[in-house]
């Protein structure tokens, strides 16, 4: 008795201890999450890049609990050498800013003799290449490219280094240094360095276009200045600021959709490991429950005259019930684990951070994401019943498109329908609300989807300018007009499609859209 006694607190001990450990993982990816959002929020709501770099380095700093961060930036004109721009330091340590690498002879201009030593030629075309660094240790890991005599000098003891890119170009380097000892980076903590510095790209981009935006909107108003003499040419001025406007819009929405797929496969990817360690486990669960469960019925063959202590424990637990309902338990946990695991995939699906490019994909994968991701607004309110989607797919074949635009448009689509159907829900004129969502083939060439919905349909008098920027039949607050003017943009433009509606004024409204299943064919 002693001994099972021992047994089971050793095992209560063993529990309580993993808890501790589950909870203490899931602070500290919450906390991770919460980095990223702040990184997001500001490079939406700031064009500073300075001030962008400086609230990271410091978030990330802490988050790592690591004694240098810092941002680099190469010279363009110079190729690999640079400086650095950012920087947060705790402890003691020396600002590497201020860090005097090198003395700079006077002859020497700064093209002769770089005064970051650290960052050598060699390197440069690794991280043009989108090689990360990581050294646990710079007198274990360091190969014979490394100076560590310069790394000492930075009193880089670890570090990781991700490459930042504007586009296609190397921008610079985001530093992670551990300054007092050897650090055995996590995958996760690489991992996560690797998003912040996606992130750092986006604002570099999104600063370059607006920068690009300014210049062209400044030598727009010098050419206003000379075309405001005719008709004719104040026309042409027009149409160029109605390109530039759109353009702008285009940006806006895309750094906002960019954004929103990193969160979203952040979270997956945040929810995957642990679901994962469950569902991995509950295989040898079963197995241990069925074994036990066998054990426990020899014991009853070989002894069915037990004592009456037992007897009496087994009819206060029930004993029959649990060697019943034990099985059917660990049944219905797999099942959950199961649903977990399908809507992590459904949203990677939606992120689509793999599809930046024109790829053969499923249509259907990418509408019933964006279902998923919109699943909390089909659900009954105090003033709207359950929204009823009905899925009347056709057999697709893959279609080369832009998955992650394509995403966008069924975004925007399918909010406006619940929009409407929420409006007419309100107004007590719709008990059953549905959207309809019909695929097919049309020929050989093409592919065709339909969003339809039995909403407040669209006036005659609006019908004109429903694909103008700008433009939108939502209360004020509630819509920007930009939704449906990018999707036909997205559909007509890059994709060579064709988008047209239909509706039936307090009826319904209908979007039907065409890709060719061939980009550019």
């Amino acid at each position: 008795m002693k001994n099972k006694q021992a047994a089971e607190a050793l095992v209560s001990s063993q529990a309580s201890e993993a808890n501790r450990d589950m909870q203490a993982t899931e602070k500290y990816h919450g906390k991770r999450l919460k980095v990223l959002a702040q990184v997001v929020d500001k490079i939406h709501e700031s064009l500073d890049l300075k001030t962008i770099f400086q609230t990271t380095v410091t978030e990330l700093r802490q988050l790592l609990y690591t004694d240098r961060v810092a941002v680099f930036r190469f010279f363009p004109e110079l190729g690999w050498e640079g400086e650095f721009v950012s920087e947060d330091v705790g402890g003691v340590w020396s600002s590497i800013i201020d860090l005097k690498v090198c003395e700079l002879p006077k002859a020497l201009s700064l093209r002769n003799f770089p005064a970051y030593c650290y960052f050598a030629e060699k390197f440069t075309p690794l991280y043009q290449q989108e090689k990360i660094s990581v050294i646990s240790d710079i007198y274990q890991d360091c190969s014979q490219d490394y100076d560590v005599e310069i790394l000492e000098r930075l009193q880089i003891r670890a570090c990781i280094t991700v490459p930042l890119r504007m586009g296609e170009k190397l921008w610079g380097l985001l530093c992670v240094h551990q300054c007092s000892s050897i650090r055995e980076w996590l995958d996760s903590e690489i991992e996560f360095v690797k998003q912040i510095a996606g992130q750092l790209s986006i604002a570099i981009q999104q600063v370059k276009y607006s920068e690009q935006n300014q210049r062209q909107a400044i030598q727009l108003a010098k050419t206003a200045e000379l075309l405001e003499q005719t008709t004719r040419q104040k026309e042409k001025l027009s149409q160029t600021l109605k390109e530039l406007q759109a353009r702008q819009t285009q940006l806006i929405q895309d750094e906002k959709m960019a954004g929103l797929g990193q969160l979203v496969a952040g979270i997956a990817h945040e929810i995957n490991n642990p679901i994962n360690f469950i569902y991995g486990n509950l295989s040898h669960l079963g197995d241990y429950a069925e074994h036990l469960i066998r054990l426990l019925s020899l014991y009853q063959q070989e002894f069915p005259e037990t004592g009456q202590e037992i007897k009496a424990l087994a009819r206060k637990i029930d004993l029959n019930y649990i060697v019943e309902d034990l099985p059917m338990t660990l049944d219905s946990m797999q099942i959950g684990a199961e649903r977990i695991l399908q809507l992590i995939g459904s949203l990677r699906t939606f992120s689509r951070l793999d599809h930046a490019e024109i790829k053969p994909v499923d249509i259907h994968e990418g509408i019933d994401s964006t279902l998923l991701i919109l699943q909390h607004r089909l659900r009954a309110t105090p003033t709207s019943p359950t929204i009823e989607v009905i899925k009347k797919y056709g057999e697709l074949p893959k279609v080369e498109c832009y998955a992650a635009q394509l995403n966008q448009v069924f975004m925007n689509i399918l909010g406006n329908a619940i929009d409407a159907l929420e409006g007419k829900c309100k107004n007590r004129q719709c008990q059953n609300p549905q959207i309809i969502i019909h695929t097919n083939v049309l020929d050989a060439e093409t592919i065709m989807i339909c969003i339809s919905d039995n909403g407040c349909g669209i006036a005659e008098e609006m019908r004109s300018r429903i694909f103008d920027p700008f433009f939108t039949t939502k209360e004020p607050g509630k819509g920007t007009g930009l939704g449906l003017s990018i999707s036909h943009q997205i559909i007509v433009e890059k994709h060579g499609g064709q988008i047209e509606y239909f509706s039936k004024p307090g009826k319904s409204t209908g979007f039907w859209i065409e890709i060719p299943i061939k980009h550019g064919g």
